[in-house]
């Protein structure tokens, strides 16, 4: 390959190959792999090359051979053309994101052989995010090397099936607003779930004799925080049993 640039400049080089067809892993100059979307300001350690007008520069690149993951995502035991698959390394580490192709089946980017693991996201579906194989793992909030492992050794690998189960709202959270005099506060509690999405505004309210009180909607498993605007302060909990609040069935 050869460019001619127009004037002086930095200038980021990447080598895409075509499809996958070749299964060959991405690379943003200089041997740095990608494995999503190869945009170089966005990789990780990529460098510019600086060039003076009229100046020449070698940049070769020698992509290494990858494999994909493959399988199909169900709601509830229908296939399903919404949603998606996240991919993860051997340490936990988000390597990227599996599409949906309309159908139910889904395919990783080419990745480097290795140790993976996988989880299919369901709450913005109604359903319950999973982890391969067969984990109930909320909003993909769970630690997902206590999945399990999908090994890439020298060939593709296929049959990597999720069966995302409906969310059943069985819990809440309540409790109550102070200050740090302990006196009762008026305001609004906010949850929001495990990826930072807000879900509903609690309202206090005065009830027996007691203020700044508050009670959620039907909660589905998961593990959302809160925050008030009586306060800085936010605070995690678990909707399959907590302190720091009151969780209740139902």
């Amino acid at each position: 390959y050869e460019f001619h640039l127009e004037g002086s400049g930095a200038s980021y080089l990447a080598a895409v190959h075509d499809a996958g067809q070749h299964h060959l892993i991405n690379e943003v100059w200089d041997d740095i792999p990608c494995y999503e979307h190869c945009f170089p300001p966005e990789v990780a350690g990529a460098s510019t090359i600086p060039l003076a007008e009229g100046e020449t520069f070698v940049a070769n690149f020698e992509l290494d051979p990858g494999y994909r993951i493959f399988g199909t995502l169900a709601f509830d035991g229908a296939p399903t053309h919404d949603s998606w698959v996240n991919i993860w390394n051997g340490a936990g580490n988000h390597v990227g994101q599996a599409g949906n192709l309309g159908d139910g089946n889904w395919e990783s980017p080419i990745l480097p052989p290795g140790t993976y693991y996988a989880t299919a996201h369901g709450e913005e579906f109604g359903h319950v995010s999973e982890l391969y194989d067969g984990i109930a793992c909320p909003w993909e909030a769970c630690n997902v090397t206590g999945g399990n492992p999908i090994e890439l050794l020298d060939a593709d690998v296929d049959g990597i099936l999720f069966d995302l189960d409906p969310e059943s709202y069985d819990y809440e959270i309540s409790g109550w607003v102070r200050d740090t005099l302990g006196h009762q506060v008026g305001g609004m509690v906010r949850l929001f779930n495990a990826a930072g999405g807000p879900m509903q505004d609690m309202g206090t309210y005065w009830e027996e004799g007691q203020g700044g009180l508050f009670r959620s909607q039907p909660l589905a498993a998961g593990i959302p925080s809160s925050s008030s605007n009586a306060s800085s302060s936010a605070q995690k909990f678990s909707t399959s049993g907590s302190s720091g609040a009151k969780i209740s069935p139902g």
